[in-house]
């Protein structure tokens, strides 16, 4: 059994600190436990079943099980004792993940969850449900850093931001290390 699970992150600001991630399930059905992995492989939510992640395009194997679907390392485990609302905490490698997905230092494929040895799946709510509050959510601690940056590393080189307090010609324009940064395919945003 495998669960796909991507949270859009772009409200966060790019310089947030994660300090905590967890995930919150609507538990229907009592089921196996179930561990949570990066999913590093980019899917469609329309199109993507059992062998592929996308029309067309198949996982490295079924289940979206192979290294290069999803990353090895758990970042946490589901496993519901009762039915209703269920908060999973993410552990250290798990808001490690989270955070750079939140940075652009990594690409958000989401997770995985995934247990290939059990046949007692858990049912759980999903993004569809008519119930809002019963659909999975992704409930973050974070600060923001009190600092604008003044330089970033791109393409080998490192580069001074120009900083102003207001508009600026021709444009007229702001500049400001909030909003510049490199992705995590390196490539540069302004």
């Amino acid at each position: 059994h495998t669960t796909l699970l991507r949270f859009d992150l772009s409200a966060l600001p790019r310089d947030a600190v994660v300090t905590s991630a967890t995930l919150r399930f609507n538990v229907v059905v009592l089921g196996g436990s179930y561990g949570i992995y990066e999913a590093l492989r980019p899917w469609d939510e329309a199109t993507a079943t059992w062998l592929e992640l996308s029309a067309g395009t198949p996982w490295g194997s079924g289940g979206a099980s192979a290294i290069a679907d999803r990353g090895s390392t758990s970042l946490g485990t589901l496993a519901a004792p009762a039915l209703g609302s269920l908060d999973v905490p993410l552990n250290a490698a798990g808001v490690a993940v989270v955070a750079s997905w939140v940075s652009g230092s990594r690409t958000n494929a989401g997770f995985a969850i995934a247990n290939s040895a059990t046949l007692d799946g858990v049912d759980l709510s999903s993004s569809e449900s008519a119930t809002p509050a019963n659909r999975p959510a992704l409930i973050l601690g974070y600060t923001q850093a009190t600092t604008t940056p003044t330089s970033l590393t791109w393409g080998g080189q490192t580069w001074a931001i120009k900083s102003s307090s207001g508009l600026v010609g021709p444009g007229p324009n702001v500049f400001s290390g909030w909003n510049a940064w490199t992705d995590g395919s390196g490539y540069l945003h302004l």
